[in-house]
């Protein structure tokens, strides 16, 4: 599998998105208040998912690619789990909670520390997991050479102007030299998305409007809030996409089948 050619080389726009963020340190010079207001402002102009998440980076006490990178990984937002949930507290952030116990990084280069963040987070508990599920379901034996111990020392000590992202995976292609054609370095990035959204609207619409409904009726859950979010995802607010939805149904599910009232 090619699993960790994105985490290593800068694959994702989240690797831009940190190199961006240490270019804009000075954010940190102006009052926490007026960053706060500019995020809204920006989430106004912008009411999708992006739009919410710059606004609470900006919120933060400081700006840095570090304190932001547990809103890229984010599922539902601080502010969307006070509306959905009736409790009074929320629980610490699980992704900061991970990166706390990750001492030693703090050296690394800008874009060597948001690889490790992406392993130790989304890669760990998400990719490879799944990987080892799926490939296991079918009696497949999935090697990942990127994860090579010595290959991920290397690439995360290396600096950043080496592995800026001018490029997809600007390093990784450039080792190659003229082995892959120009087409195949060129191609715009693919993901690996299925339309879930098509099919919580038509195929699948009985099955999450029932679950949705029952989770809606649960103590720890906000009625109303829980039904708005999902008439809202029907009418195709950029605000509420399919994987914050269907982050719902799958907890109403496995609650369901193991019988937890």
């Amino acid at each position: 599998s090619g699993l960790g050619g994105d985490e290593l080389f800068g694959g994702y726009s989240i690797f831009k998105q940190s190199a961006w963020l240490q270019r804009l340190r000075w954010l940190n010079l102006l009052p926490r208040r007026s960053r706060a207001i500019s995020g809204r402002a920006i989430q106004r102009l912008y009411p999708g998912v992006a739009g919410s998440k710059i606004a609470a980076i900006l919120a933060q006490p400081t700006v840095t690619p570090m304190s932001a990178y547990p809103f890229y990984r984010q599922v539902l937002s601080d502010e969307q789990c006070r509306e959905l949930l009736t409790i009074a507290h929320l629980p610490p952030n699980r992704v900061s909670l991970l990166l706390q116990d990750l001492p030693g990084f703090d050296t690394l280069p800008v874009l060597g520390r948001t690889t490790v963040d992406e392993i130790s987070t989304y890669m760990q508990h998400v990719l490879l997991r799944d990987t080892d599920q799926m490939s296991m379901a079918h009696a497949l034996e999935v090697r990942v050479p990127f994860l090579d111990h010595e290959l991920v020392e290397l690439v995360i000590s290396l600096e950043d102007c080496i592995k800026y992202p001018v490029t997809p995976k600007r390093l990784l292609v450039e080792s190659l030299g003229d082995m892959l054609p120009p087409e195949v370095v060129n191609r715009p990035k693919m993901g690996f998305s299925l339309p879930f959204a098509n099919w919580m609207r038509r195929e699948l619409r009985e099955f999450c409007d029932i679950r949705i409904r029952q989770l809606a009726c649960r103590d720890s859950f906000n009625e109303s809030s829980v039904l708005y979010y999902w008439d809202a995802f029907l009418a195709g607010d950029p605000g509420i996409s399919w994987s914050r939805i269907w982050t719902l149904l799958v907890l109403e599910h496995w609650l369901e089948k193991n019988d937890v009232n």
